[in-house]
């Protein structure tokens, strides 16, 4: 099969939607646009299920990291449905730091997240015997091996996570995810899967139901009808020189009649 399904009903699924808000009043504000542009803006966080089933969303103004509030997010949910919250969190990029998988790993759980591509170096990385490139899926190439990750901000902090290397197919390079899970429990390829399941199992799943819910509704999000005061002006315009051309087409029919 091209993806594994049976990880599923393990993992839960946390992303940040940042959107634009239009307002006159006060409020924080976020950057909205790859393009760097920042303005209000409204972060919701979103929690699905592994089958792309959202169990919980909160709102907040402004930004809303995800690395310091995840952990308290997550038992908090498990405090509300009485019921535990996956065994194995997928997370993009913005918490790849090695205080949150200690964190995690004390709390006896399981995180999986994407390495930044500028922490990407072979050099970094520590392969042993039976660790060289298997066939993964579409032609991707997939090994395992290890990488030590300090804290940017507290120096004191060092893991040494696992190191999921995924070489897409046709290409030099690499992209990694790291955790700290149990290579019993979790294997590479449950890993990798886990991780790429986010499209199929939360965001496609996500796109398809946002409009039908509403979810997206925010006040001003979007396209706003306004009031184009540069057409109407030119149009003004327009109809003026009409009525003055009317009015001259008159009065030349008039002395061409005398």
């Amino acid at each position: 099969e091209r993806w594994e399904t049976d990880y599923r009903s393990y993992v839960v699924y946390i992303d940040n939607v940042i959107k634009p808000l239009w307002t006159d009043l006060f409020t924080k504000a976020a950057k909205v646009s790859c393009t760097g542009r920042v303005q209000p803006a409204l972060t919701t966080t979103f929690i699905n299920t592994g089958v792309g089933v959202p169990i919980h969303f909160e709102t907040y103004s402004g930004t809303a990291p995800l690395a310091p509030r995840v952990l308290d997010l997550l038992k908090r949910v498990e405090k509300e449905t009485d019921q535990p919250v996956g065994c194995l969190t997928v997370i993009d990029g913005e918490c790849c730091s090695a205080l949150l998988l200690q964190q995690f790993k004390l709390d006896e759980r399981d995180l999986v997240v994407p390495l930044s591509a500028k922490m990407i170096k072979p050099e970094r990385f520590r392969f042993g015997r039976g660790s060289a490139f298997k066939p993964y899926r579409d032609g991707d190439l997939i090994r395992e091996g290890r990488i030590t990750l300090r804290d940017s901000r507290d120096k004191t902090v060092e893991v040494d996570a696992r190191a999921i290397v995924i070489q897409p197919r046709g290409k030099e390079r690499w992209h990694v995810l790291v955790t700290l899970a149990d290579p019993e429990v979790w294997t590479c390829r449950e890993l990798a899967d886990a991780y790429y399941g986010r499209w199929p199992n939360q965001e496609g799943f996500f796109r398809s139901a946002n409009q039908s819910v509403g979810l997206k509704e925010v006040h001003g999000y979007g396209k706003r009808v306004v009031t184009n005061t540069t057409v109407l002006t030119q149009l003004e315009e327009l109809e003026a020189q009409m009525a003055r051309n009317h009015e001259r087409q008159a009065k030349n029919a008039k002395q061409l009649k005398k």
